[in-house]
């Protein structure tokens, strides 16, 4: 699959702020992990205005039928600029528990990722395929 322009100037900011602790890394980095994702879209222009977002009310960016990214194979697969959406589904209700944006070669960006068990606790990080 390839990533549109739009999709691949957010995940390139996305990357840009998580390696370089530069521009906007400290504005991200105080977001929700999921509102970081949204406003590197917003602030690439891969959206035109930013969307509400919370634990519960996620369907603007992602929905239970859409694939799941199971092993590093798959997620050298999935295209840049992509929504990665870590779901917790106890008692038949989703809950979005985390999101990161897809950045090529099966890396992706976030914010806050140690609650997944990768990355820092606080900022933003560039996590790579294992």
């Amino acid at each position: 699959m390839n990533s549109s322009p739009a999709g691949q100037k957010a995940a390139g900011y996305a990357r840009d702020c998580a390696t370089s602790q530069t521009g906007d890394y400290f504005q991200l980095s105080s977001l929700m992990c999921w509102d970081a994702v949204v406003l590197c879209a917003v602030n690439t222009g891969a959206i035109p205005t930013k969307l509400d977002i919370t634990a519960t009310q996620f369907s603007n960016f992602v929905q239970m039928t859409d694939p799941l990214v199971a092993d590093p194979i798959a997620m050298r697969r999935v295209p840049q600029g992509s929504f990665l959406a870590f779901i917790e589904n106890s008692g038949g209700s989703p809950k979005l528990i985390h999101a990161m944006m897809a950045v090529g070669q099966g890396m992706a960006a976030g914010n806050k990722n140690a609650c997944v068990g990768i990355g820092g606790p606080v900022g933003s990080d560039l996590l790579t395929p294992t």
